[in-house]
């Protein structure tokens, strides 16, 4: 049986040196270690920003004038002794401390890319001819985050604009008007940008889900949520801190098996409390 035990967290919290640059190496590290944190992360492949909130208890005057910087990121990550992985990260839009009897509550809500999503503007005009892959580009480019594999998966697309191309606006809502009807999604993935065509998953495959590694209780079918739908696998488990939407992952339990895409993932923990679950909506592989 897979050892589940010892919970940990560590949160981390910085202003990049640039808008674009984040990542647990470039900011300051804040470990959170016999403080209590609890987190409530939900994640899917879809454009809207994923959404972080975290309180953590007790911190010094200092690091939650850390916390409550204009500008400032954080990255969450959890799991089990020393195997920790992260999260989410995201930019935070509300940080707030009180005081709560003996405690001081550092309560935070952040968004995964959320500044660029409402933000990045991109304005071009393209002469006729100009291929689809190029305007995808551009419209990744003017985010200003990282490609991930956007910029790879742009090249895949065929075609072009016959009578040009104008681009006008936000950037996040053209390169949905761009991606959509050409069969492929697209969202933020801990600041990373992340292409997928329609029903394609991730190359990683996450661990086996099983009663050994986790699984709670017995996965159910939900109810479709648009006609024509399939319908999602739910289940629950203990924190899978590396699973992660569009990625595969084997479910060995006795009435579901067989290799499943995950299509949102959230992850609810309390260091002091019982709650250290990621609940899981997936499709079949």
């Amino acid at each position: 049986m897979t050892m589940l035990f010892d919970r940990r967290c560590e949160v981390y919290v910085g202003v990049p040196p640039k808008p674009d640059v984040f990542t647990v190496q470039t900011v300051e590290r804040l470990r959170i270690a016999g403080l209590r944190v609890s987190f409530k992360i939900a994640r899917d492949g879809t454009p809207q920003a994923n959404g972080l909130e975290v309180a953590i208890y007790n911190l010094s005057e200092a690091s939650r004038a850390r916390f409550e910087a204009k500008g400032a990121r954080i990255a969450v990550l959890a799991g089990y002794g020393e195997n920790l992985a992260q999260l989410c990260s995201g930019d935070v839009r509300y940080a707030q401390s009180m005081k709560q009897g003996p405690d001081w509550i550092t309560k935070l809500e952040a968004g995964d890319g959320e500044r660029a999503l409402a933000h990045a503007q991109v304005n071009e005009s393209w002469k006729p001819g100009t291929p689809v892959s190029a305007v995808v580009k551009k419209a990744v480019e003017a985010l200003q985050l990282d490609p991930g594999n956007a910029l790879a998966k742009a090249q895949e697309i065929a075609g072009e604009f016959s009578s040009g191309y104008v681009q006008h606006g936000k950037a996040s809502r053209e390169l949905s008007s761009l991606l959509e009807p050409r069969g492929y999604s697209w969202s933020v993935q801990d600041g990373r940008l992340e292409i997928v065509k329609a029903k394609e998953s991730l190359p990683e495959i996450a661990p086996l889900i099983s009663p050994d590694t986790g699984l709670i209780g017995s996965p159910e079918m939900g109810t479709p949520t648009k006609p024509g739908e399939r319908p999602r696998l739910k289940l629950r488990s203990l924190l899978q801190p590396r699973l992660r939407p569009k990625q595969r992952f084997e479910l060995d339990s006795l009435a579901h098996r067989g290799v499943f895409v995950a299509e949102k993932v959230t992850h609810t923990g309390d260091t002091f409390g019982n709650d250290w679950y990621t609940d899981v909506e997936a499709r079949p592989a």
